[in-house]
């Protein structure tokens, strides 16, 4: 459960460092967890754990972060442990799979209450109340920061990455709007940061550029060492762009990436 692994985040990592990187040694077999776990019948169990983790790291610090980690290094060979207590083989196999299952469902558990994805209940962003407020037209509500308003015509809003220092409180979000989920623009992503003083800070993170071409695209968030990373991968139909958010320095201008077919495909850049 050490080194930079590759493996498929809930989102975009920016890069493969400490806080995002974890899964079992498969090569090096260093403890009797991977020895056991890494075999074909608990991959999809083990990918399902080790994917629930990796989501927090878009919602603690590192520190915090690397402390869960190791948590879960010692109760993944607790578990191993404790199962093979079983005498019969169909027994312990029983026992890993349903250990894994009820970790999966407490790290699910824990991470709608640390990230607040209740979607409708309001949260608490630096001291002020993150709410979505009705009205009686055909829009559900307002986005509200305290007084401020974050988006119109909102019907649920979607954490999906929080950054905290001596600062700010921020968090990049989701602000639904309702429609078809195949249309991206019913999903614009916006930061929004509120200071030691409860100075408000809003942005709307673009979801298209002139020069991709194309719809608006489904923004990924991730948390990043100094704020928010957001990213469009590259298509077919449009490069695919990068851009990052610190509290220093608000949004970045966007780096453009362009579609490179896999090798061995005649697939091709289209516009």
């Amino acid at each position: 459960m050490r080194g930079c692994a590759i493996g498929l985040l809930l989102f975009l990592s920016a890069s493969c460092h400490s806080t995002t990187t974890l899964a079992l040694d498969c090569v090096a077999r260093q403890t009797k967890a991977d020895k056991v776990l890494c075999v074909p019948e608990y991959k999809q169990p083990v990918d399902r754990l080790l994917f629930g983790l990796r989501q927090f790291a878009n919602f603690v610090d590192d520190e915090r972060f690397n402390e869960m980690r190791a948590e879960q290094d010692r109760w993944l060979d607790s578990l191993v442990l404790s199962c093979e207590q079983h005498v019969l083989q169909r027994d312990t196999k029983s026992c890993l799979e349903t250990g894994l299952l009820e970790r999966s469902n407490l790290l699910s558990f824990r991470l709608n209450d640390l990230a607040g994805a209740r979607q409708y209940e309001p949260m608490t962003l630096g001291d002020l109340p993150l709410s979505i407020v009705n009205h009686d037209h055909l829009c559900i509500g307002d986005l509200l920061i305290g007084d401020t308003v974050v988006a119109r015509c909102v019907y649920r809003f979607e954490p999906q990455a929080i950054y905290r220092n001596d600062q700010v409180d921020a968090m990049a979000l989701v602000a639904a709007s309702g429609g078809t989920a195949r249309r991206c623009a019913n999903f614009p992503v916006y930061v929004v940061s509120v200071a030691r003083d409860r100075k408000v800070e809003i942005v709307r993170v673009p979801a298209r550029y002139p020069v991709t071409g194309g719809d608006d695209a489904c923004l990924k968030a991730t948390r990043s060492r100094n704020g928010f990373v957001f990213e469009v991968a590259p298509s077919p139909e449009r490069d695919g762009w990068r851009q990052e958010w610190t509290v220093q320095a608000g949004l970045s201008p966007p780096s453009f990436k362009k579609f490179v077919p896999i090798a061995g495909t005649t697939e091709s850049s289209t516009r």
